[in-house]
């Protein structure tokens, strides 16, 4: 039989938009990947914290190139057995929500729609 495996914590998100600026997004407190029969993705990333001028970005509308999640996959035993990485095509933007901004650091959830 073959060993059960378990994806133990929040992924490492990049972001990769047009303009060739990447942000790496591994500070998020939550994640939900909710994935349609029809292929489309809804992604929302709860509690994340990186350089406020990446807000700017998302509000004036500069167009993300790529989002790519990746994880680990342990086994009961707690030794990883796997690396994966899912890259999403078709990214949009559906809400921003800054939570808090101190200094250059901005705290905020992010839903996204891929199609």
């Amino acid at each position: 039989m073959k060993e059960r495996l378990f994806k133990v914590s929040v992924s490492d998100w990049k972001i990769e938009f047009d303009n060739d600026e990447t942000l790496m997004l591994n500070t998020l407190i939550k994640e939900t990947v909710s994935l349609g029969a029809d292929g489309a993705a809804d992604i929302i990333l709860e509690d994340v914290s990186f350089d406020s001028k990446f807000v700017d970005y998302f509000k004036n509308g500069i167009n993300i190139k790529s989002l790519t999640q990746s994880f680990n996959l342990m086994s009961g035993s707690g030794v990883i057995q796997e690396s994966l990485e899912y890259s999403y095509p078709w990214v949009k933007l559906v809400n921003i929500t800054i939570k808090s901004e101190v200094d250059s650091v901005s705290v905020v959830n992010i839903n996204f729609h891929c199609d």
